[in-house]
């Protein structure tokens, strides 16, 4: 299944390879695609995952995820 997700603070591929990164260590997740230029992820996931838990894999980071893709 495929969940899209906003993100908020990317500015440059810097910000996206960090995002990319975090959000790949979420179990359950198999792969993580940004898209920079919409401020969005598509994470790629066995099943169902809630938003706290992509908060939290964030939460050293200056980015914030969001619902609404």
């Amino acid at each position: 299944m495929i969940e899209k997700y906003k993100v908020s603070g990317m500015t440059c591929a810097g910000c996206a390879s960090v995002v990319n990164k975090l959000l790949s260590k979420v179990e359950s997740v198999k792969n993580v695609q940004v898209d920079l230029s919409q401020k969005e992820v598509a994470l790629e996931t066995d099943e169902p995952l809630r938003l706290e838990v992509l908060s939290n894999a964030l939460k050293s980071s200056p980015y914030e995820i969001g619902s609404g893709a």
